[in-house]
């Protein structure tokens, strides 16, 4: 059904099913963190145009999937 390649430990089955909440919560953290550091990477390293490309694409339900960094962006005060 969701395509793992190894099959689900029962105990882990079990320990789930008891503490879904705390487990759901602490997985919302750890994707809030993940989203944090991409967009401190994204604002601290601009000039890295492949890697900032990928991070921003990274995600498939992205609104920015579409989105395109330009190669070369004009210099302020030129």
């Amino acid at each position: 059904m969701l395509g793992l390649q190894l099959p689900t430990e029962p105990r882990w089955v079990d320990i789930v099913e008891k503490n879904i909440e705390e487990i759901l919560v602490d997985h919302a953290y750890c994707e809030q963190k993940a989203a944090s550091t991409a967009i401190s990477f994204i604002i601290g390293f601009p000039e890295k145009t492949e890697l900032v490309q990928a991070m921003i694409n990274h995600y498939p339900f992205s609104l920015y999937n579409n989105f395109t960094i330009p190669s070369a962006s004009p210099t302020l005060g030129t």
